[in-house]
C-alpha cells in the first residue's frame, strides 16, 4: 500500500472526506491535520551546466557535452505546418511558407509555394526539404519561411 502525503485547509477536510467515501478509500487523520499533494521537479543538468533537460534544440550540440537532442525529424524543415486551402492574408497562416497565400483565392497553395521557392513539383519537396533538408531554427529563410523540426534535450 503505498502512504500518501497531503495538505489541506481544515475546511476542505469534509469535502476530502466524501472523496474519500466515494472512492472507498481509507485515510484515518487527526481533524487538525492538514492535506496537500507533494510535487517535486527535478531539471538535470550535466557537468558543464550546458544542457537543460526538455529545452528546445534543433542539434546535439545544443544540449551540451553528453546530452542528446531527441524527436522527430530533428533539423529538419517542416512542411506539415503549410495546410492546403486554409485561407490566408498572408504566407504566415500558410506555415509561413513563401508564396503559398494565393492572393486571388486568398487561401493556401502549398504547391504552388513550393514551385515559387525553386520546387517543380510536390514530390521534389518532399525530396529536397520536406524533412531532409537541415535547418538550425536560427533562421527560417534556411526552409523558405517553414519552420525547423526542434527536439527536447535529454541529459
Amino acid at each position: 500500500m503505498q502512504k500518501l502525503t497531503f495538505r489541506m485547509q481544515s475546511h476542505n477536510l469534509i469535502h476530502f472526506a466524501v472523496l474519500i467515501s466515494i472512492f472507498g478509500l481509507a485515510i484515518h487523520a487527526a481533524t487538525n491535520t492538514t492535506f496537500a499533494p507533494v510535487t517535486t521537479t527535478t531539471v538535470n543538468t550535466t557537468d558543464e551546466g550546458n544542457c537543460t533537460s526538455f529545452k528546445a534544440c534543433y542539434s546535439d550540440d545544443e544540449c551540451g557535452g553528453k546530452g542528446k537532442c531527441l524527436g522527430v525529424f530533428v533539423g529538419k524543415c517542416n512542411c506539415d505546418s503549410c495546410i492546403n486551402f486554409l485561407s490566408c492574408k498572408d504566407d504566415s497562416a500558410c506555415g509561413g511558407l513563401k508564396g503559398a497565400c494565393n492572393g486571388t483565392t486568398s487561401r493556401c497553395n502549398c504547391v504552388e509555394g513550393f514551385q515559387n521557392n525553386g520546387f517543380d513539383t510536390f514530390f521534389d519537396a518532399l525530396r529536397g526539404l520536406c524533412n531532409t533538408k537541415s535547418c538550425s531554427g536560427n533562421s527560417t529563410t534556411e526552409c523558405f519561411g517553414l519552420p525547423c523540426n526542434s527536439g527536447r534535450c535529454v541529459c
